[in-house]
């Protein structure tokens, strides 16, 4: 499938209309404190008689609408964009966190740069990677644009910015166990996140989702698209 072309932003869509479970895999879910950014949501609109969070926009109807935000981000190309409607829906997508500063620390493009030229057959057809910056004051559209060139990443792969609370918010549900974007956080919130180490991924058309350590194989990350719809030839062998 082709990335579509980014559509005017809408205030009035149609909220979810399913409701299907969240898998993760083995390396398990990690939380963030959002009882400040969900108290400011107490005034939002209702989605089926659900409060959404007025950071969130409301989706178009999808398999995996009702667990992840659709709130607005910026593209490396400078582009306004809806994280879910037009970055996720119907696609088989990676996610991930970082910072360009945290990456001469703990290094993870590079190697999912690897898995790219492993899956490049599939990459920006039917297979997409969203690189999300937790330091847009200094991830700038600018400075993204110009690290995508560095590392060489092809259509399909795009790295986002945009307000702090945005990327946070969606950091939390994508690290989170919380079932839908209209559940109330736990009472215990406060527990360390490891977004910086793992990777979502998951086919949103089949609401079927996982993860895996950033740094483990390109090989193996390669084999992990299997489990969500590629087809075994698709996928390179492992050992």
């Amino acid at each position: 499938m082709q990335e579509r072309a980014p559509q005017p932003m809408q205030r009035t869509r149609r909220g979810p209309t399913r409701r299907t479970a969240l898998a993760v895999g083995a390396a398990g879910a990690a939380s963030l404190p959002l009882v400040a950014l969900w108290r400011r949501g107490l005034r939002s609109r209702a989605v089926h008689g659900e409060e959404l969070p007025e950071l969130v926009e409301p989706a178009r109807a999808g398999r995996s609408a009702h667990l992840i935000p659709n709130v607005p981000v910026i593209d490396h190309r400078g582009r306004e964009r809806l994280f879910y409607d037009d970055l996720v829906r119907d696609r088989i997508v990676a996610i991930h966190f970082f910072t360009s500063r945290g990456e001469t620390l703990y290094p993870i493009l590079d190697n999912l740069v690897r898995v790219q030229r492993l899956l490049a057959h599939r990459f920006g057809k039917s297979l997409f990677f969203r690189s999300v910056t937790l330091d847009p004051e200094h991830d700038t559209p600018e400075r993204l644009a110009e690290l995508a060139r560095d590392k060489g990443v092809g259509p399909g792969w795009d790295f986002l910015t945009g307000k702090r609370e945005n990327l946070a918010f969606l950091k939390g549900y994508l690290f989170l166990q919380r079932p839908t974007l209209t559940s109330r956080p736990s009472a215990t919130p406060e527990v360390s996140c490891c977004s910086g180490g793992l990777v979502r991924y998951g086919n949103e058309s089949l609401s079927r989702w996982g993860s895996f350590p950033a740094k483990v194989t390109p090989e193996f990350i390669a084999t992990r698209f299997q489990w969500i719809g590629f087809r075994e030839e698709d996928c390179p062998r492992v050992g």
